[in-house]
């Protein structure tokens, strides 16, 4: 397993910011702009921000607000043993010189600890376009599981059992390479699957759906609020050889109950969207049913096992992965 600084990620806790700073998520790379072909600068002022250890999701919203103000060519952010780091890229001039104190003022007055690091430098343009594919690469998730863009998938060392999930990057959430994503793939592994139907909440790119079905899934359900995702799940299904009779996509704005009931139920979501959820999930979930949840902090575990136990489970099994953490429930009877 490749170290887990050593690949850029897209963090969902983020999204907000792309949406009004980025049009485009290519990840793990670069979120880039659509327009960045034609950009007018040969060069780019690249900020860099580092956040202080631990939790990072105060610092990001205060970092989205921020870059609101301005247009941006691309985003890269990447897990170190220090902290999460962003590196923010502009036109030239787009930014003004003060932004590093800008920052940490802002911080100071939200009661935040300071940044650990901010700094500006100018860099030339690269044609990311075509080069961002070499920050890629295979990860193995499991002892079973391996995630490979499309162009990488021969450079995988594989065994009998060995299950490569090919993702496109796209705009959905969802490429392999966030800790949360690992977590419930490794999770997964560890539940029987086989001839059961699963239902996957906020199923974005679909891969933790198609890792279901080449881990023995009859079928899967994908629910999502987010119409973007559509496309990626499609071109993702293919390069699967998953068929849509297999896993199908549903797009809601709202939760409402799926047809069921399913044998297992995976959430790969923040604590604060699946925790309204988690007394739902009995209702479509089967008697002796399974539940698969990540997306929560270390530190939310206490609440979070507590909020699955009211809802009619228990926690059979946990894990971690950097500060994240997930586990394995079963609905309780009685």
């Amino acid at each position: 397993m490749i170290s887990r600084g050593e690949g850029w990620v897209f963090n969902r806790n983020l999204e907000h910011l792309s949406g009004r700073f980025f049009t485009s998520v290519l990840a793990p790379a670069l979120v880039l702009t659509p327009e960045f072909a034609t950009v007018t600068t040969d060069r780019w002022t690249k900020l860099r921000i580092c956040a202080p250890k631990g939790p990072t999701e105060a610092h990001e919203e205060l970092l989205a607000a921020f870059v609101a103000q301005f247009e941006g060519c691309g985003l890269a952010e990447t897990d170190t043993h220090e902290g999460r780091e962003w590196q923010l890229y502009f036109e030239e001039g787009e930014i003004p010189p003060e932004a590093p104190q800008l920052l940490q003022n802002r911080a100071r007055e939200a009661g935040l600890a300071p940044f650990r690091d901010i700094t500006t430098e100018t860099v030339e343009r690269e044609n990311w376009h075509d080069g961002w594919r070499q920050y890629f690469k295979p990860v193995q998730v499991s002892r079973r599981i391996w995630v490979a863009p499309p162009w990488e998938t021969e450079s995988i060392h594989k065994v009998a059992d060995t299950v490569v999930l090919v993702i496109e990057p796209g705009m959905a959430f969802g490429t392999g390479t966030h800790a949360t994503t690992q977590l419930c793939l490794s999770l997964l592994e560890t539940v029987d699957l086989a001839g059961r139907s699963v239902l996957d909440v906020g199923t974005g790119s679909g891969i933790l759906a198609i890792a279901c079905i080449k881990l023995g899934a009859k079928d899967v359900v994908g629910v999502d609020n987010d119409p973007d995702v559509e496309e990626n799940f499609g071109d993702n299904l293919r390069l699967n050889s998953v068929g849509i009779d297999q896993a199908e996509l549903q797009v809601k704005s709202e939760w409402d109950e799926t047809a069921g009931p399913f044998d297992v139920i995976v959430c790969n979501m923040l604590s604060r969207e699946f925790l309204p959820l988690l007394p739902k999930f009995p209702d479509v979930l089967a008697r002796n049913g399974v539940l698969v949840l990540s997306g929560f902090l270390k530190e939310e575990q206490p609440e979070v096992e507590s909020a699955v136990k009211v809802a009619g489970f228990e926690t059979v099994h946990h894990s971690d992965n950097l500060e994240w953490a997930g586990l394995v429930a079963r609905r309780r009877h009685g």
